[in-house]
């Protein structure tokens, strides 16, 4: 279904009788992610992809306007990341880089690769990973508190994080895919927007935070009191009074 598609079987939802029509409503547009992936942030294909997704928004207001919504609703626009562009040429071939170890077992490939070495002493397999200058690896107990990733027990043994336009791989002969996510976070290429607007939203701008910030402001516009989470719940007070 495309942004537009959707954005009328939304409108159908929302016109309804006050007592049966949803306090909140979610739109997922997936065409720009697509875009991204298949052709490259900068392509032509992901620019018209934007603008199909401008094109279905304005159709939503215009939708809400029409049912006497508008000015009734607030909007909370975002992404979950950005986008980096993959040169072709930029390939980590870590199959070759650990051909002396047959026991390993690659998890993830990508701009994040996932290791177990098995009954291998780790420190052995990193010394062999960390001779490749386009990427970080670190033993799961090691990775930067920073990014409070290796807790989890599904999370292997080693993990390496490429250098951004970079992409890790066990088949050079592939192509990479043009546009990736997965970088470190902290990079301007991987964060995503933000919009707040409407009656309840104070006008301001924003400096850049993380996702999970935008959990207690939806949670507050909801008059909701939700659950434990690790946002510092600083866009609450984008909530007029």
């Amino acid at each position: 279904m495309n942004s537009i598609d959707r954005v009328k079987k939304l409108l159908i939802w929302l016109d309804r009788p006050d007592e049966k029509r949803a306090d909140f409503a979610t739109l997922y547009f997936s065409e720009v992610d697509s875009a991204g992936h298949e052709h490259g942030p900068k392509s032509d294909e992901t620019n018209a992809s934007i603008k199909n997704v401008d094109i279905a928004l304005s159709s939503l207001l215009k939708g809400l306007d029409r049912l006497g919504l508008l000015d009734k609703t607030t909007f909370v626009i975002t992404s979950d990341h950005g986008m980096a562009e993959v040169d072709e040429k930029n390939i980590i071939d870590i199959k070759e880089i650990l051909k002396g170890y047959p026991q390993i077992s690659i998890k993830w490939l990508g701009p994040l690769a996932g290791i177990d070495v098995n009954t291998i002493e780790p420190k052995t397999v990193l010394n062999a990973l960390n001779h490749e200058s386009h990427m970080q690896c670190w033993s799961k107990e090691n990775i930067p508190e920073k990014y409070h990733f290796g807790s989890n027990k599904r999370i292997p043994q080693i993990v390496c994080l490429a250098e951004l336009g970079w992409t890790i791989t066990d088949d050079p002969a592939k192509k990479p895919i043009p546009g990736q996510h997965g970088y470190d976070p902290y990079l301007s290429e991987m964060h995503g927007i933000f919009i707040a607007s409407g009656y309840k939203i104070k006008k301001q701008y924003l400096d850049a935070f993380n996702n999970v910030d935008v959990y207690p402001l939806l949670m507050k516009l909801l008059n909701l009191d939700g659950g434990f989470n690790d946002a510092n719940g600083h866009l609450t007070t984008l909530i007029q009074n």
